[in-house]
């Protein structure tokens, strides 16, 4: 079966890899976004999506606009039979949905139809949702709402982090691929359509999404910051005599002891940072300032005081 593949982030790579040294596949194309700038030095980097492409000697398209009529030309001379996309970035037009001559199949990751949109991994922990996972699903114009073919569910973590998480699904995301080659190159794969009415929305996140609001409760917090790591990161204000500084939390825990004070107040040191919450108690364990390294809660306050009743906003 000839694919195109498209992909950019590495959640996509596990499942390349897995089409690419597959006998029964023949990866036609890779298509990823164009290189960006990243670093301190802004250098230019390739997508993993695209070394890991390079790697396996498939050719790789960057287009500005996958939409184009050139790159519509390029594409439909490959005669694909499948379109699979694997958090690529750019939305495909109806004519290139209509372009294989089988499926245009997406691995999205969550368990549709929850949390549809760009961020279901950050959503499902959020969320507070026990499991997340990924869907087999078939594209649409409407962004994450055509049929299900397949799912596969996995229990989130107490402490796992979005990162974290992300990096597992990558993996099942493969796992699940593997799983329907059989059906889909026997033409047995059936969808399922979605239920719209259990449909949730995963907004596309930006960096002030990652600012910690001290009047949720403790467990509302923890989810927070598992959530924003790696990024956009979660992060509070830290009034100082001179300045207010950014911190920004790597990781911590829920106590769950009566609140002794308003939200945001630092009220002890422990085996970490206490702050009172609307409801209870957060332990800061790990923290640090932007572009810092990150430091236990102990180490960084030998260089950073923090006096108890310090408020953090």
């Amino acid at each position: 079966m000839k694919v195109v593949f498209f992909g950019t982030s590495k959640f996509a790579v596990p499942s390349l890899e897995a089409l690419a040294k597959d006998s029964r596949f023949s990866v036609a194309a890779v298509v990823t976004q164009p290189d960006s700038r990243a670093g301190r030095g802004l250098e230019v980097l390739p997508s993993t999506v695209r070394a890991m492409a390079e790697s396996l000697g498939v050719p790789v398209l960057q287009p500005a606009d996958i939409n184009a009529a050139d790159v519509m030309a390029q594409l439909k001379a490959m005669k694909p039979d499948l379109l699979l996309t694997a958090a690529y970035g750019q939305k495909l037009s109806d004519e290139l949905l209509a372009l294989p001559k089988k499926h245009a199949l997406n691995l999205h990751g969550s368990l549709l139809p929850r949390h549809r949109g760009a961020s279901p991994i950050q959503s499902s922990i959020l969320s507070g949702d026990k499991e997340s996972g990924v869907t087999l699903m078939g594209m649409t114009s409407r962004m994450d709402a055509g049929p299900i073919f397949a799912r596969k569910a996995t229990p989130i973590g107490k402490t796992e982090t979005a990162g974290e998480l992300h990096d597992r699904l990558a993996v099942v995301a493969r796992d699940l691929l593997l799983e329907c080659a059989e059906s889909l190159l026997a033409g047995k794969l059936k969808g399922v359509p979605q239920d719209d009415k259990l449909a949730t929305k995963a907004a596309l996140l930006d960096k002030d999404d990652g600012r910690v609001r001290w009047d949720r409760t403790a467990a509302e917090i923890d989810r927070h910051v598992r959530g924003m790591t790696p990024w956009p990161g979660a992060f509070t204000f830290c009034p100082t005599d001179r300045s207010v500084t950014r911190l920004i939390i790597v990781s911590g825990e829920v106590l769950v002891v009566p609140s002794p004070a308003m939200p945001g107040t630092v009220i002890a040191f422990t085996s970490g940072i206490e702050v009172a919450t609307r409801d209870g108690v957060y332990l800061i364990r790990e923290v640090k300032r932007s572009g810092k390294r990150a430091l236990k809660a102990a180490e960084f306050m030998r260089g950073f005081p923090m006096p108890v009743g310090t408020r953090l906003n």
